[in-house]
């Protein structure tokens, strides 16, 4: 079996050797800390290199007992290195290390009676070294000990002090030449590894700002996704306080409720709602399963478009949102566009709850016309009118003719009604002989107009192409309704109050109800 060494092996484990002691230096540090941590390791040991070379320079060629001293303090520092790279306490030894360095040059200051050179010449190395090492307070307060240990020097030097250490005088002429090179030789060693961490860093830095750049770019195009998605869906999402204010709508909230996000925000949904329809009876319902913190769905919101003034419909949805403690924290929410749903469900339900008879619009279909009307009014200030129509006398067409024919007045009155209304918002046969006309935006003389029309339309329409001699007219119930107004419900009573004291007061007139 060979024993013998293989020389090309020892590099290499010095190497491993070499980081073995960075990994174990390095551990549980930042990046920073990890390069402050590594410069403490290379100084110890380029100063214990300095050291042991200063120790040999002594025994082979000088001339005084200084070697001892130097010896001793290289022990010391080399235990000190693999202590550190043991245990790592930085801020122990990187204070312990400068402390040591300065408290040295000043004993070797005072030993000398000023007179050696060699202790002033480190101290700038020092102190450059200290400022790389030691938080700023710590680099100024030995900073202030080097400079009073140079104006001690001068003054030991000055006045002949004491020596304590005898020098060899040819010691003395060649240290600075002998300091010097050695210094030199430590600040290239320290300056080529700080240019390499200064360059591995800047390769570091420049992948991170590459991953950053592309992570922006990835973050961007899925930012453009999303919005893409969210317009075709014609959604825009909503977050809430714990006191139900808003703190956050996406885009498309301005371009589908006409109000600035500025304005909304701090808000509640309640508040932003009335920037548009003044009445709480708009709104109060809108709050109250936020108020008892629970999700919903397909809460329907109506209002017209700040631009062409079309009713468009919206389906809001929300859920609490709560703290790891179980905390209220608000509300998270979205909401998507249904016009075109609800105009579908519109169609269907005409087509399900029309009049069968006159192919007019069923009372159920009028009264939600009505509500749509009354909500746009509300929006633009201006004004509604609603006509109640009672046929007279049509008990008499049926019980004179037949029911039959009485049908077939009815299909035909609805046919005049349609020719004669001046374009109506919604035509409607209510109940039996009862019909209904809504008109939006006309004024009070416009809208007699249209009544005098109708009582004109009522009185042509005789009974003779039945086979009998039926006179026809109506009584006609006008009522005006505003942003004021407080519902349909309302509308209709004073409608029907007035239709009934026009019947009274023999039929075939107009009144205008309060």
């Amino acid at each position: 079996m060979d024993n013998s060494i293989n020389p090309a092996t020892a590099p290499f484990r010095l190497k491993q050797w070499w980081s073995r002691l960075l990994s174990i230096a390095d551990e549980r540090r930042n990046p920073l800390m990890a390069l402050r941590s590594r410069l403490l390791l290379l100084s110890l040991l380029l100063i214990a290199s300095s050291l042991a070379a200063l120790v040999l320079g002594e025994l082979l060629w000088g001339r005084s007992d200084q070697w001892m001293f130097l010896a001793i303090v290289l022990m010391g520092l080399m235990i000190a290195t693999f202590d550190y790279a043991r245990s790592g306490r930085y801020e122990l030894y990187s204070n312990a290390l400068i402390g040591i360095l300065t408290l040295l040059v000043l004993a070797l200051i005072i030993a000398s009676g000023g007179q050696s050179r060699s202790p002033q010449i480190c101290l700038p190395t020092i102190a450059v070294l200290g400022a790389m090492l030691l938080s700023l307070r710590a680099t100024l307060m030995w900073a202030v000990l080097m400079v009073l240990s140079l104006i001690l020097s001068f003054h030991l030097r000055e006045t002949a002090a004491t020596v304590y250490l005898p020098l060899n005088p040819h010691w003395l002429d060649s240290s600075v030449e002998r300091m010097a090179g050695v210094l030199v030789v430590a600040a290239v060693c320290i300056g080529v590894w700080c240019h390499r961490l200064i360059e591995r860093m800047h390769d570091q830095l420049a992948r991170d700002a590459a991953g950053l750049a592309e992570a922006r770019s990835r973050s961007e195009v899925a930012e453009q996704r999303l919005e893409h998605y969210v317009d075709m869906a014609s959604a825009w999402f909503w977050e809430t306080d714990e006191q139900h204010r808003l703190v956050f709508v996406s885009a498309g909230f301005e371009r589908s409720t006409g109000v600035s996000p500025k304005a909304a925000l701090g808000l509640t949904p309640v508040q932003v709602l009335q920037l548009r329809y003044r009445s709480n009876a708009v709104s109060d319902g809108a709050m109250r399963p936020m108020l008892e913190r629970r999700g919903f769905k397909d809460q329907l919101l109506s209002w017209h478009e700040p631009l062409t003034g079309a009713l468009t419909h919206f389906a809001n949805a929300g859920s609490p949102m709560f703290d790891k403690q179980g905390n209220f924290r608000g509300f998270r929410g979205r909401v998507i566009n249904v016009s075109e749903r609800n105009e579908t469900v519109r169609q269907v339900r005409e087509s399900v709850h029309g009049d069968f008879l006159t192919g007019l619009m069923s009372r159920r279909g009028m009264l939600e016309a009505m509500d749509r009307a009354l909500m746009r009014v509300r929006d633009s200030d201006s004004v509604g009118w609603w006509m109640q129509i009672d046929v007279d006398q049509f008990h008499e067409v049926n019980v004179k003719l037949n029911y039959a024919q009485g049908d077939t007045y009815l299909k035909r009155f609805a046919r005049s009604l349609g020719e004669i209304a001046n374009r109506p918002d919604a035509l409607a046969r209510m109940d039996g002989d009862e019909f209904g006309v809504l008109l939006v935006g006309l004024s009070k003389e416009e809208a007699g107009d249209v009544a005098i029309g109708i009582l004109g339309m009522a009185r042509g329409l005789r009974m003779e192409f039945l086979g009998g001699d039926v006179q026809g007219s109506a009584s006609i119930g006008v009522v005006r309704f505003s942003s004021a107004t407080p519902s349909v419900a309302a509308i209709l009573q004073a409608a029907d109050d007035a239709c009934q004291q026009a019947q009274k007061n023999g039929g075939a007139r107009v009144v205008f109800g309060s």
